[in-house]
């Protein structure tokens, strides 16, 4: 168990230092080039807007359940209630 949690931090530790690496690549190069392109690549950081687009859960739950996204909610939530 303690090898095991040697390398689980360890590789937890590489994984926050990736990310924020590559975070700061992503910023450094947005603040170079213009703004509309700034903006467009801002959204996609963000992810989906709230003016009217569908996300993937909404498309999942119109899929899965006829557009029921509560139901869908509810079917998750048990799932996770039956794992715990």
């Amino acid at each position: 168990m303690t090898v095991y949690r040697k390398y689980r931090n360890a590789a937890q530790r590489l994984c926050k230092k990736l990310r924020q690496q590559y975070y700061n690549k992503q910023v450094s190069r947005l603040r170079q080039s213009d703004p509309s392109k700034w903006w467009e690549n801002v959204k996609q950081f963000v992810g989906p807007t709230c003016n009217g687009e569908s996300n993937e859960l909404e498309g999942m739950a119109r899929d899965l359940y006829d557009g029921d996204v509560d139901r869908m909610a509810e079917y998750i939530n048990h799932f996770f209630v039956n794992i715990a």
